[in-house]
């Protein structure tokens, strides 16, 4: 064993023989090396031939430790120790211990997307993934590493030298909120491996697509005031349940513009659209998807094409009982009515899609001794089953002698088909002076916009 301060050639065969037995090719340069350093100041800064960096060679007793980046290792006797070796050989040599580790450039990586802005990343993007190492030394292997949603998938090209440049597209699979991870890694001929910090990128939220219309089509001509929208259904990449926002515009009608949303596909309008007296107007109308993702924010999809459509007014009144006979058995005198509806009244329907002011009057007389008008010969507005159809207030509701010009019997004459009919009911009292006959009068019900 060679001591502290004893002359290096007094026993180089020795030292030279045990290093050949245990290192062999490796060790014959380490050993080479050690010969011309002095055993106190160890050999942390000296380079093989091979390329090796020496960086423990301290004299070690049993139960001292020699640890490196790539050794933990322990005297347990004169020249047995034990540990770890991460990437190269370790020789014990009479009491040193030597450990070697590769001498090799650390590659700065550079990582990044390409095509896409990071904060704008979406389910269904395909990415393309750069990554630039530079400073390695003897760089064969390049890698992107991909980790969506728990799986790794890894992207290798082969590489040379110290610097290099590669790019690989990759699609996203992964839903809104998950975090997708890159790596790159560099390794060289020695088989040592480098790795980047990763980039981690939170999907985004996917917003709808864009709402195709169904009906009414482009330039309708339409009467009803309560139109029925379609559209066809919009998809969403994250599985998002939709909203449909339905914007009507009214063209120079604003205060008549509508903001509607709703879960179907089609929407019937709730309330007429209107009118300015009896001129329609004309609509432009839209719809856009929203999604709700997080309970609070909404993401809204592009707005659907803009269709119009005009709206004509439509005045007209339908008789659904244009007969009222009362019989052949009245005396003279006798008074008989159609409030009990025998005989059934007149009933009037609006079939329109404006409101209706009526009128009514008698073309001839009924009586030949009571000219029109007269208390003989009277009318009066009255509800159907559908109540609420006029203005009961400004109608005329008690019994009036029919006139001979038009005079108003009902106001505000509704045009929906849940309250668009009326009743004209007939009073009759035969004069003490009539003759006997036959008698009949034709009445006339006009109607005109309010």
């Amino acid at each position: 064993m060679m001591r502290r301060g004893e002359r290096r050639n007094e026993h180089p065969i020795v030292f030279a023989s045990v290093t050949l037995i245990i290192l062999g090719y490796f060790l014959v340069s380490l050993s080479v090396f050690a010969a011309a350093q002095s055993p106190t100041s160890g050999y942390s800064d000296g380079s093989t031939p091979s390329g090796l960096r020496v960086i423990v060679g301290e004299e070690a007793q049993i139960g001292t430790s020699g640890n490196s980046t790539s050794f933990n290792l322990t005297m347990t006797g004169l020249s047995t120790p034990t540990g770890v070796a991460n990437n190269s050989n370790y020789n014990v040599s009479i009491g040193y211990v030597y450990t070697l580790d590769r001498n090799v450039s650390r590659p700065l990586f550079y990582l990044a997307i390409l095509n896409k802005s990071q904060s704008d990343v979406k389910i269904r993007d395909t990415l393309n993934v750069s990554v630039t190492i530079d400073g390695g030394e003897n760089l064969v292997i390049g890698s992107i590493s991909e980790n969506m949603t728990g799986s790794t998938k890894t992207h290798s090209q082969a590489i040379g030298g110290v610097n290099f440049s590669f790019s690989q597209n990759i699609s996203i699979s992964a839903g809104r909120g998950n975090v997708v991870n890159f790596t790159a890694y560099a390794q060289d001929s020695g088989g040592i491996e480098t790795q980047s910090l990763a980039l981690l990128i939170t999907i985004n939220n996917t917003l709808p697509s864009q709402v195709v219309l169904l009906a009414p089509p482009q330039n309708n001509v339409t009467l009803n005031r309560t139109p029925e929208f379609a559209w066809q259904n919009a998809t969403d990449a994250d599985g998002d349940a939709l909203i449909f926002n339905l914007r009507l515009i009214c063209v120079g009608c604003s205060a008549d513009n509508r903001d509607i949303n709703t879960t179907e596909i089609n929407h019937t309008l709730l309330s007429s659209l209107q009118f300015l007296g009896d001129d329609g107007y004309a609509y432009n109308w839209s719809v856009q998807a929203i999604d709700n993702w997080s309970g609070a924010q909404y993401g809204y999809g592009p707005i659907s094409s803009i269709r119009n459509f005009s709206l004509l007014s439509y005045l007209s009144l339908r008789v659904l009982n244009g007969t009222v006979n009362f019989g052949s058995s009245l005396s003279l005198g006798e008074e008989a009515n159609t409030s009990d509806e025998t005989p059934y009244p007149f009933v009037i329907e609006n079939d329109g899609n404006i409101l209706a002011n009526m009128s009514i009057y008698a073309e001839d007389d009924l009586w030949d001794s009571s000219p029109n008008p007269t208390t003989d010969f009277m009318f009066r507005a009255a509800n159907t089953s559908e109540l609420h159809s006029f203005n009961w207030t400004l109608s005329n509701t008690s019994y009036t002698p029919i006139p001979t010009t038009a005079g108003t019997i009902i106001r505000g004459f509704d045009y929906r088909d849940s309250q668009d009919s009326a009743k004209i009911d007939i009073h009759i009292r035969v004069p003490g002076d009539e003759t006997a006959g036959t008698k009949s009068s034709k009445v006339v019900f006009e109607a005109r916009t309010p």
